[in-house]
Order: structure tokens, then sequence, then C-alpha cells
């Protein structure tokens, strides 16, 4: 009863999840042929479920689900499993007609196994993802829903939060571009191993790396996913007082 009280997975909209189809399919007619209803009180012991039937209009497809999450799932488990058709990390392979989606046999139900489905760690955000724009975080964010992953590492931006803070208590703009390092080793600043290489981090970097944070934590939640916002681990520039 004193264990840690996670939040529940988010409901999301219908429509973010609709929009995330046209993405995946580049906005081909195909698109609205996926209809797509979200209920909650689908969920099983709040876990996700996801329904694929034949839709109310010939050559459509129905998704039924308990959270967004759980219907871009729904989505993806149709492209694999019906129409062998692959959405990856470096592209995508999609096999749909414009005109009709290939029906299914008998309506599939999926529970899944756990309530929650984690994703990302310091080294990911950093090595893989120090570089990228939003619209390469779009592509991951609805690769990561297609996954059924509903609980992601947020560390986009730390830096901004901390520059601010540090600020604030007292330490010179200066000391701080000695503690900070560049873009492509903030796994090494923020797990405590390493300060000033390869920096320091402009203002302009803090700026568009905090609205980046923004948009990436308002897309998750949009479409459902809960975003962990990391917590101020302990580490201090050299110059902090002992």
């Amino acid at each position: 009863s004193n264990g840690i009280q996670w939040p529940k997975p988010i409901v999301s909209s219908s429509k973010a999840i609709s929009d995330l189809i046209s993405r995946v399919l580049d906005d081909a007619p195909a698109a609205n042929l996926f209809q797509v209803s979200i209920k909650a009180n689908l969920a099983i012991n709040g876990k996700d479920v996801f329904e694929l039937s034949n839709g109310s209009t010939s050559g459509s497809i129905l998704i039924s689900a308990s959270t967004g999450v759980a219907a871009a799932w729904a989505f993806n488990y149709y492209l694999k499993y019906i129409v062998n058709s692959s959405v990856y990390w470096s592209g995508k392979n999609i096999r749909i007609s414009n005109s009709t989606l290939f029906p299914i046999a008998k309506p599939i139900r999926i529970i899944a196994n756990d309530l929650y489905r984690w994703y990302g760690n310091p080294c990911t955000f950093s090595y893989s993802a120090a570089f990228w724009n939003f619209s390469r975080w779009e592509k991951e964010i609805d690769w990561m829903a297609m996954n059924g992953i509903n609980l992601v590492y947020a560390t986009t931006g730390i830096e901004y939060i901390y520059n601010k803070v540090f600020l604030q208590m007292g330490f010179p703009q200066s000391e701080l571009d000695d503690y900070f390092t560049g873009p492509a080793f903030l796994a090494w600043s923020r797990m405590g191993n390493l300060q000033k290489h390869g920096g320091p981090l402009s203002n302009n970097w803090h700026q568009s790396q905090f609205q980046l944070a923004k948009q990436i934590i308002q897309r998750m939640t949009d479409i459902g996913i809960i975003p962990v916002l990391p917590a101020f681990t302990g580490f201090m520039p050299r110059t902090a007082p002992l």
C-alpha cells in the first residue's frame, strides 16, 4: 500500500490515432478506411486490449482499443500479420491498396501481458537521438505507440532546466559552460561521468531543445504515451561548494 502509484495509461483520442495512421501511410486514401474507436472499458485489469474486425463499410477495418497506444498497436498488428507489411526504424514496406483494405476472416482480440511497456534510457536519447529534429522524433513516437510502448523516458531539454536552476542558485554562466558536455556526450554528463567535454552548449541549443521537448511531450500525451521526466540526479558543477 506504500508503494509507488504509477499513473494509469492515458486513453487518448481516436483522432490522434487516425492522424498517426495517416502519417504512417503518407496520407494515402487507405488511411481513411481505418475506423478507430477508443473505449477505456475494454481494458482487462487495467491492461490494454485491442480488437480488429471488419468495419461498417465495405473495405474498411474497425480498430477498437482501450487506449490510444492500444489502437496504434492494433494498426501495426494489422500491417504485420494481415497484410505482411512492416514499419521499422530505417523505413517501411507497406502493401495496402488505396481503395480497399484486406478483410479479416474473424475478429482478433489481443490483451497486453503487462500494464506498462517501457522504452528508453540515458544512452538511447543521447547516442541515437542527440541531433534529431521533431520530424524524426515524430516517426519514433509513432513507432513506439505502434509497438505497444506506453511509458517513455523523456530527457530532451533537461539541460535547459538545469541551466536555469543553476543560474538562480548563483552559478555564473561561464562555470555552467564548463559543466555541460557537448550534445554527443550528454549521456555521460547525465550519468555524472563527464563534464565539459565537447561543450559548451549554446543558448540557442538550450532554447531549441526546450521547444523540442514540449513538442515531444505533447505528441506523446496526445497519442497516449506517458512521458517520464527525469528528476535531479545530484550532479553539480565542479565549482559547487562542498
